[in-house]
């Protein structure tokens, strides 16, 4: 009957030991993970919160994603949109020094506009990583294919008009009627359509400014034509004369003023809208800490806790050795003595 005894506590001394190893271990994990359990259903019945709060930090990550990727975009357009603004206005500026009678000192307002137009072409496919910011939904079709296709057209304009060709109100005509093509934008950034960001559940900005805006067109035309214009002195005109620079300047003066207006009333625009999705952000920041919060507060375990508790269970599990060795040593001869 001892021995029956003996074996009964041992195997019980092994179950416990077991059920300690077990619990020791998953201490153990809990420690190094600082994490409850590893399935939804160890939770019990927090998982359901734990579901809900994980869903709604994924949501306002998903939302902060989509406006740190259009705050870039509109930081570098408007970094690109202000280096034409600056040159615009050196080139209004000579403009404004033209003397009010006397000569027109037209190789002031050619040097302007010449340094204007160098800039145009890489601010207007200003990219990121291949993604042009200024072509509308087709980010990676190239939205500005160049000068040359509308320097072409404007000498041979600016030469009809310089020999009689062409009247000055016709000159203007033409130049008030060059197409975009003509201009030199790309088909993908004319036929693409507008850009995006959903920046929260109520809210989608769209912050679209292709290169094929009507203000970029006025200013890269009024530009090209200055550039195009010879110097009075040394045209030896028939039919053109210092009149009729006068009047044709005046009204380039009247069109670029309106594509400066134009240009500034869009990265006004965009100013504003950026500044609007970043103030969604910070509010999404903030509950993403919130929502992390309660994620951790449900999930999480408390490691002073839980570290005194794997102290505690090493302890028993010492013990437990102690017992089960002294228990598995015993023959009949202990009794015997």
């Amino acid at each position: 009957m001892s021995g029956v005894s003996m074996l009964s506590q041992l195997n019980a001394q092994l179950t416990r030991f077991e059920s300690l190893n077990a619990q020791f271990s998953d201490l153990q994990r809990a420690l190094s993970s600082q994490k409850k359990t590893t399935t939804y259903q160890g939770l019990g019945s927090d998982a359901i919160s734990s579901l809900r709060y994980r869903t709604s930090l994924s949501g306002s990550t998903q939302y902060v994603q989509n406006i740190d990727i259009a705050v870039t975009r509109m930081k570098t357009m408007n970094t690109s949109m202000s280096l034409i603004q600056k040159q615009t206005e050196q080139l209004r500026t000579g403009i404004v020094q033209q003397p009010l009678d006397g000569g027109t000192n037209i190789d002031s307002l050619k040097a302007y506009a010449s340094k204007l137009l160098e800039v145009m072409p890489s601010s207007l496919n200003e990219n990121i990583d291949g993604r042009y910011v200024f072509s509308g939904s087709d980010l990676t079709a190239q939205p500005y294919a160049g000068p040359e296709k509308l320097e072409a057209i404007v000498n041979k304009d600016v030469q009809d008009w310089m020999d009689g060709t062409i009247t000055t109100d016709q000159f203007l005509t033409k130049i008030n009627n060059y197409t975009d093509d003509q201009v030199g934008f790309t088909p993908e950034v004319l036929a693409s359509g507008n850009v995006k960001v959903n920046a929260d559940e109520n809210y989608s900005l769209d912050y679209t400014f292709k290169a094929s805006d009507q203000s970029i067109k006025t200013i890269l035309v009024v530009s090209q034509v200055f550039k195009s214009l010879p110097s009075v002195d040394e045209t030896n005109m028939a039919a053109a004369g210092e009149a009729d620079y006068k009047t044709l300047i005046n009204t380039l003066s009247q069109k670029l003023d309106q594509g400066a207006k134009g240009l500034e009333t869009q990265v006004v625009s965009l100013q504003a809208g950026m500044a609007t999705i970043q103030e969604i952000r910070a509010t999404h920041k903030y509950d993403q800490e919130t929502y992390q919060s309660l994620v951790e507060s449900v999930e999480n375990v408390d490691v002073t806790e839980t570290a005194v508790k794997l102290q505690n269970l090493q302890l028993q599990l010492e013990a437990s050795y102690r017992v089960t060795a002294s228990t598995a040593s015993l023959t009949l001869l202990n009794y015997l003595d």
